[in-house]
C-alpha cells in the first residue's frame, strides 16, 4: 500500500509539475508542491524536487521556504540508499545552495557528496560524480584550485579501468566537465584519450557505439574534427557482421548525427540502417528493428 501511495504522489507531482514552464503551476501552490514532494518515498527523487520546489520559492521571493525546501534536500540525500544516489543528490543540493547564496551550506552538501562517491563501486560512476563534484567547485562555488582536484581524481580513477568501452566513457565525462568549466584545451586532450580507448575496443559494435560517443560529445564541444569521427564511428560499424547489430548501430549513429544538428548526414545513414535490417534473417526480430528505424525516422522528420 505504502509502494502504491508512494507511485500516486509521483505521479500527483509530476502532472504538477507539467503544467506550466518553470513548474509555475495553476492551481497548486508552492506550500502544496513542497508537500508533496515531501511525501515521495524514495529518498534520492524526493530530495531532486525539494531542490526544484526550492528553486521556485526564491524565484517566487520566498527565500525562507527555499532554505527550508533546501534543509530538507539535505537530510532526503542522506537518506538515500546507494553511494550514487547519496552523490547526486547532495552535488544537487550543493549546486542550489551556491546559487542562492549559502557557501557553507553549499560545502557541507559537497563533503557528503565526496563521501558517496568515494564509496561507488562502479568505476564508471564514480569518475561521473567526481567530475560532477568538480564543475560545482567551479562553476557554482569558483573554487578552481578544488575543481582541479576532483579532476585530478577522476582522471586517476579512469586511468585504472581495465575495460577500454567503460574507460572511454569514463573519459568522455572528464571531457565535458573540463568544456564546462571553460578548459577547452584539456577538454580536446580528454576527447583524444577517449578515442584511443575506444580504438582498443575489439567489439566493432561497441567501438562504434563508443566512437560515436566521442563524436556526440566533440559535436556539442564545437570540436572541429566531430564529423571526422562520425565517419569514423559509421566505418566501424559497417564492418559489422552480424545484420541486427549493423542495423541497431547505423540508425544509433544516425539519430546522434541528428541531434548533432548534421541533418542530411543523418537521413543518409537511417537509409544505411534500413538496407541493413532487410538483412535480418528472423523475421520477428527484422519487425522489431525496423519498427525502431521507423520510429528514429519520425524523430527525425524523414
Amino acid at each position: 500500500m505504502r509502494h502504491f501511495y508512494n507511485c500516486l504522489i509521483i505521479l500527483m507531482l509530476a502532472v504538477s509539475l507539467s503544467g506550466c514552464p518553470g513548474g509555475d503551476d495553476e492551481g497548486v501552490s508552492l506550500q502544496d508542491r513542497y508537500n508533496q514532494a515531501q511525501a515521495i518515498g524514495n529518498a534520492g527523487t524526493r530530495a531532486n524536487q525539494l531542490i526544484d520546489v526550492a528553486r521556485d520559492f526564491y524565484a517566487a521571493g520566498d527565500s525562507a521556504g527555499g532554505q527550508k525546501a533546501l534543509d530538507e534536500a539535505f537530510e532526503a540525500a542522506g537518506e538515500a540508499e546507494k553511494p550514487l544516489d547519496k552523490a547526486q543528490a547532495y552535488n544537487g543540493v550543493a549546486a542550489a545552495e551556491a546559487e542562492f547564496g549559502r557557501q557553507a551550506k553549499a560545502e557541507d552538501a559537497l563533503k557528503e557528496a565526496r563521501r558517496a562517491a568515494s564509496i561507488i563501486e562502479d568505476a564508471g560512476l564514480k569518475v561521473e560524480q567526481l567530475a560532477a563534484i568538480a564543475v560545482t567547485y567551479g562553476t557554482k562555488l569558483d573554487d578552481p584550485s578544488k575543481a582541479s582536484a576532483y579532476l585530478d581524481s577522476a582522471k586517476e580513477a579512469a586511468e585504472g579501468i581495465a575495460d577500454p568501452a567503460i574507460r572511454a566513457e569514463a573519459i568522455v565525462d572528464l571531457a565535458g566537465s573540463h568544456h564546462d568549466l571553460g578548459q577547452a584545451k584539456e577538454a580536446a586532450a580528454m576527447l583524444a584519450t577517449a578515442t584511443e580507448a575506444a580504438k582498443q575496443i575489439e567489439d566493432p559494435n561497441k567501438q562504434a557505439a563508443a566512437i560515436g560517443e566521442v563524436a556526440a560529445k566533440a559535436t556539442e564541444m564545437g570540436a572541429a574534427n566531430a564529423e571526422e569521427l562520425f565517419d569514423e564511428a559509421i566505418s566501424v560499424a559497417e564492418s559489422i557482421d552480424d545484420a541486427a547489430e549493423k542495423a541497431n548501430r547505423l540508425a544509433d549513429l544516425a539519430l546522434e548525427m541528428h541531434q548533432a544538428g548534421d541533418k542530411a548526414g543523418a537521413q543518409a545513414l537511417i537509409k544505411k540502417a534500413t538496407a541493413a535490417s532487410e538483412q535480418i534473417t528472423e523475421q520477428a526480430f527484422k519487425s522489431e528493428v525496423q519498427g525502431k528505424i521507423d520510429g528514429y525516422r519520425n524523430r527525425m522528420g524523414g
